[in-house]
């Protein structure tokens, strides 16, 4: 049953004959409701939480009751304008949604299911057992890693240069690794850009500058293209094909093409064979200008 204690009490005294009186404080064993009134400053205590509450207003017949409780706060809503929030021992456990639209700056993170759309700053230890929406720019300061049962995808959706950016900057042993751990098939590292090229560049002054290398016995590396073509070019360097044992073929389809060789139009010098016994073999075999062959028959 609410409480209702509107009426100021009075008493006689000295040297003011008649004065107000106020409430002694409502002790109870629950703590008040917005039907529980009094006078404004009323003093409420609930013995069995060891709280104690102030009424501060009334509004449309609704009390708004106050705590600075010992223990914890029980309340539909809670806001701090202004203000901050200040744990400094024991935990924060949020079993709701925790929407954060500013700053945040975080120590060890362990978190499920979580929505960022404010600037974050991670500064120690990150763990998301759950999704993690993040709109806005995000900060890490400690390790990272991103471990997922299922698909793991980045997306962006800037329409600009630098979409999506990994960039290493500690020093001259950093690295990036792409690695797929388990994969066997054709495709298990994909880099596709559907409208337009792909560019790779290195600056480093030595000759594997860009390396490509296919470490299985038996594998291969195959390079295909449209009517675009094919250009393989270097600047005042050597461009060196070895095959071992194999077979290097030119033009070894059966579509009737051109094969120029040191068709420019400066002075080439053209070397065929060496100093084995060397066959060359062909149906038609023409010299536009010919000035001699060694090291084999022609």
């Amino acid at each position: 049953m609410a409480i209702q204690r509107t009426r100021a009490q009075s008493a006689y005294g000295y040297p003011t004959p008649m004065q107000d009186v106020f409430p002694q404080p409502v002790v109870m064993d629950r703590a008040p409701t917005t039907a529980d009134q009094g006078e404004i400053g009323q003093l409420w205590v609930n013995s069995t939480a060891n709280t104690a509450y102030v009424l501060c207003s009334i509004t449309a017949g609704s009390s708004n009751w106050i705590t600075s409780p010992s223990g914890g706060i029980t309340a539909a809503s809670f806001t701090i304008s202004p203000g901050n929030l200040l744990v400094d021992t024991g935990n924060a456990t949020i079993a709701g949604t925790l929407n954060v639209a500013g700053l945040s700056t975080l120590g060890a993170l362990a978190a499920g299911a979580t929505t960022l759309t404010g600037v974050v700053a991670l500064n120690g230890n990150t763990t998301i057992a759950g999704d993690l929406d993040i709109t806005g720019d995000v900060t890490f300061n400690g390790d990272f890693d991103l471990t997922s049962a299922v698909s793991a995808g980045i997306t962006s959706t800037w329409n600009g240069a630098g979409a999506i950016y990994l960039l290493a900057n500690g020093g001259v042993n950093e690295t990036i690794l792409i690695t797929s751990g388990q994969g066997t098939g054709a495709g298990s590292i994909n880099i596709n850009s559907i409208a337009g090229g792909v560019i790779i560049t290195a600056n480093r002054a030595s000759a594997t500058a860009i390396d490509l290398v296919s470490n299985n016995a038996v594998g291969g590396i195959r390079l295909g293209a449209g009517t675009g073509g094919i250009a393989i070019g270097a600047t005042n360097g050597a461009i060196t094909m070895t095959s071992g044992t194999g077979t290097i073929g030119i033009s070894t389809d059966a579509t009737v093409n051109i094969v120029d060789i040191g068709t420019g139009a400066g002075a080439k010098t053209i070397s065929i064979g060496g100093t084995a016994a060397n066959t060359i073999t062909g149906t038609t075999i023409t010299a536009t200008k010919y000035v001699g062959v060694s090291g084999g028959t022609f």
